[in-house]
């Protein structure tokens, strides 16, 4: 039987009582509820769990040593509407384009123009990867039929 009330405490229960003098005693309830979280948590005596420590030690994992990162976010490939086409990155990454990008019978200049916080820079080329940051955006202004192929992989 657990000592722990049958549903969350609701925000209208006080946490405890004040004696007057500044001294706060907290009510049994909430008291079982940080002690039952604090138990479960860091375990008995403060150490680690047995339970998490046995998965760490089967593992044969280094705590000093863990990274945790987030698992990278999956390619997307970015459908490229007519010239001039403006891509937002949705968070940092890079985006690459490839794919023709020029015309010898247009009196156009096909570019890649990054622009970050209202100031755009040229590139200077047709083809590659560009780092971007949340935000940012890349315009294409193409010359053939044929639209070149946008891609963002997240960092």
């Amino acid at each position: 039987m657990s000592l722990l009330p049958g549903e969350i405490l609701p925000q209208s229960v006080p946490l405890g009582t004040s004696d007057g003098q500044g001294n706060v005693t907290i009510s049994t309830n909430w008291w079982l509820l940080i002690y039952n979280i604090a138990l479960n948590s860091i375990g008995n005596g403060g150490s680690i769990p047995d339970t998490a420590l046995e998965i760490w030690t089967l593992n044969q994992i280094d705590a000093a040593t863990v990274t945790l990162k987030p698992a990278a976010q999956p390619i997307e490939v970015i459908t490229v509407g007519t010239s001039p086409f403006t891509y937002t990155a949705p968070y940092d990454g890079s985006v690459a384009v490839t794919g023709p990008m020029e015309s010898s019978s247009s009196a156009s200049v096909p570019s890649i123009v990054l622009t970050r916080q209202g100031t755009s820079v040229n590139t200077g080329f047709l083809n590659g990867s560009i780092p971007v940051r949340r935000g940012d955006e890349i315009t294409l202004t193409y010359l053939n039929s044929v639209a070149p192929t946008m891609t963002f992989l997240p960092s």
